[in-house]
């Protein structure tokens, strides 16, 4: 079970690097040429919204940029449920970004053969296309809760690790690799490690912040935050533990020697098992050590008593 999750978490972080890597292309090319490119999206984005309009209402009855059809949407197979989710996702994202190019143009005095109007329209696209990750998440998780019966209700969580992984740097962040190289097995890899431990603080993180349009990346800070919390509590834990153990044997060896220093002494084999068991457990009582040998609380004090008596003749 756990070889499939994180063979699918390896999967998604496989395609958000992808996606990464278009973006970084992107950048580029709208830095080379903006003006070509704003000219190009203002084109290009209406005509891919139209398209994926098109296609929801031939394959599944529902035009997507009617938000009330989408309620009465009918899926009878996974395959279907993912189409949509992905064509759904691309076309909010594609019609937020026409109404940010929209806006960053109307911005400026000039039109989109300027190259600073133009400019602002690129990078209104840029940042629609990176806010579609939160977009995502939100519908994932609507597709679990909707459809039970037909969702991978580990999607969101797998989702979340892949792309926090994807955006988290452990060669930046000393802290989070350090609990990470603490917490790995042998032979096990950095990566490995943190997709197997993010999953539980990226959906924590998830649900605490209220659900709004985002990159994502505030909820990635947050996951690594209350991962870092988590294995400095687990460091403190094991250090308490092994300054219990280290007292222990301190306590061990203690009685050791204050078995050693009775039996120097020349306690009788009576006076030492009285003598060991208060040894043993400095708090036991008399009557607790007159229980366990059977004998009397009064006789358990006298023999104390005596083997105190020796045991302060010899020497320390």
């Amino acid at each position: 079970m756990q070889d499939r999750f994180e063979a699918r978490i390896r999967d998604v972080h496989k395609r958000t690097r992808q996606l990464d890597k278009e973006l970084r292309g992107l950048v580029a090319h709208f830095n080379e040429r903006p003006r070509q490119s704003a000219q190009a999206l203002v084109f290009a984005v209406p005509a891919q919204m139209a398209a994926w309009r098109r296609f929801g209402v031939s394959r599944f009855g529902i035009d997507l940029g009617d938000h009330e059809q989408r309620k009465n949407l009918n899926i009878e197979t996974l395959q279907d449920a993912l189409t949509f989710i992905l064509i759904a996702n691309k076309y909010e994202a594609h019609k937020a970004a026409w109404e940010w190019m929209m806006e960053a143009l109307g911005s400026f005095p000039g039109n989109i053969e300027d190259e600073e109007p133009a400019r602002a329209v690129c990078d209104a696209f840029l940042e629609a296309m990176k806010q579609q990750m939160g977009l995502l998440a939100a519908t994932v998780e609507m597709f679990q809760k909707a459809l039970p019966r037909l969702a991978n209700q580990s999607a969101l969580a797998e989702f979340l690790t892949a792309y926090f992984a994807t955006h988290t740097s452990m060669w930046v962040n000393k802290r989070l690799r350090a609990g990470i190289d603490d917490r790995r097995q042998e032979d096990e890899s950095r990566f490995s490690r943190l997709i197997k431990e993010l999953p539980a603080e990226a959906l924590v993180a998830y649900d605490e912040k209220p659900r709004a349009w985002g990159d994502l990346m505030d909820l990635r800070t947050e996951a690594a935050r209350r991962l870092e919390k988590q294995t400095e509590r687990t460091r403190r834990r094991r250090e308490r533990q092994e300054s219990t153990e280290e007292s222990e044997l301190a306590t061990f060896a203690d009685r050791e020697r204050l078995l050693q220093r009775a039996k120097a002494a020349g306690l009788s084999p009576q006076e030492l098992e009285v003598f060991g068991q208060f040894v043993q457990n400095p708090k036991i009582k008399n009557k607790d050590v007159a229980a366990q040998l059977g004998i009397s609380a009064s006789q358990v004090g006298v023999v104390k008593l005596r083997a105190k008596r020796k045991l302060a003749g010899v020497g320390h």
